[in-house]
């Protein structure tokens, strides 16, 4: 694949500059993924969000509930189960 990379302008740069503030200003979270796209492309190691640092993903955050979720309602049958007997 041929790349050819062109220099931009002083006012090519500034509009694009431009852009790129008002995509952050309308919608930071895509601007952010986007940030984080051209960071992998570049080659850096893309930045974790501190909010994910201890649940990288929120399926596994509603795996745990349902888990936590199960295992008292086992104890409540088996505290009952020794009540009644």
């Amino acid at each position: 694949m041929l790349v050819i990379f062109m220099s931009l302008t002083g006012r090519e740069r500034r509009t694009l500059a431009e852009i790129e503030d008002a995509l952050v200003r309308e919608d930071p979270a895509f601007a952010q993924r986007i940030a984080a796209i051209n960071r992998i492309e570049a080659g850096d190691t893309p930045v974790r969000p501190a909010s994910s640092a201890f649940w990288p993903r929120p399926w596994i955050e509603r795996r745990v509930v349902l888990l936590l979720l199960a295992a008292l309602g086992v104890i409540t049958l088996l505290v009952i189960a020794v009540l009644l007997t």
